[in-house]
């Protein structure tokens, strides 16, 4: 420091009562320090826990993503099951077809049955008892697949409105899903812009508590000059 700055110095704090020796000066200087460093080790504590904040998130992501994976897995699941419902609707289809043709086919044989043994009135009158139980059985038999082909079809369209169901309450998993990870991303891109701006702030109180040291040093009589007498 010139003596033209330690005189502008000395003008500027004349009113102030200076220490009486080095060491009062040094304590003033240790005690500004502190201050810094207590502000420092805040803005490292808050930035410390920014971090784990920001882990705690990246876990809710990863849990997220896992439920989204299991409600896909589900809906393949109702997809499946939805083909084999419709498989075993086609099959009683064709099994009531088959019988169908079937009974097209007896009524048709018992007539023939009938035609042929016209002459024998007794065997054509056995013949034709034996065909109308046997149409009778027949038409029994439809009758049945006639019911159950009708609680097949109940039963097709709750599993559908079962599925409906299951697949909208996915599509809404998925929704919900999709915004709570839209949340996360916006959270996280703030929590970084956030530790972004703590790292700028504690590299300007870095530098700001150098420059304060370092005017401080300057600032400072030296031994031997006109306020640090030799002999003190």
């Amino acid at each position: 420091m010139t003596d033209t700055s330690m005189m502008s110095y000395h003008e500027e704090f004349a009113e102030l009562e200076p220490p009486d020796n080095a060491e009062e000066q040094v304590l003033a200087c240790a005690n500004y320090d502190d201050d810094y460093i207590y502000s420092m080790e805040d803005m490292l504590d808050e930035f410390n826990e920014l971090e784990r904040q920001k882990e705690e998130t990246e876990r809710e992501k990863s849990e997220l993503c896992r439920r989204l994976d299991e409600a896909e897995r589900q809906n393949s699941t109702l997809r499946k099951a939805q083909m084999t419902i419709e498989a075993e609707r086609d099959r009683a289809l064709s099994d009531l077809q088959i019988a169908s043709y079937q009974n097209k086919y007896s009524q048709r044989e018992a007539l023939k049955s009938q035609a042929a043994d016209d002459r024998d009135q007794a065997s054509v009158q056995d013949q034709l008892v034996m065909a109308k139980l046997d149409l009778a059985e027949t038409l029994q038999n439809k009758d049945q697949l006639m019911n159950e082909n009708i609680k097949m079809r109940r039963r097709v369209a709750k599993m559908r409105e079962h599925l409906r169901e299951a697949q909208a309450t996915v599509m809404d998993e998925k929704h919900k899903y999709a915004k709570t990870i839209g949340e996360i991303k916006m959270k996280l891109a703030q929590e970084q812009a956030s530790r972004e701006d703590l790292e700028i702030d504690l590299q300007h109180a870095i530098a700001e508590k150098t420059a304060v040291q370092k005017e401080f040093l300057e600032t400072v009589p030296r031994r031997g000059s006109l306020y640090f007498p030799a002999n003190r």
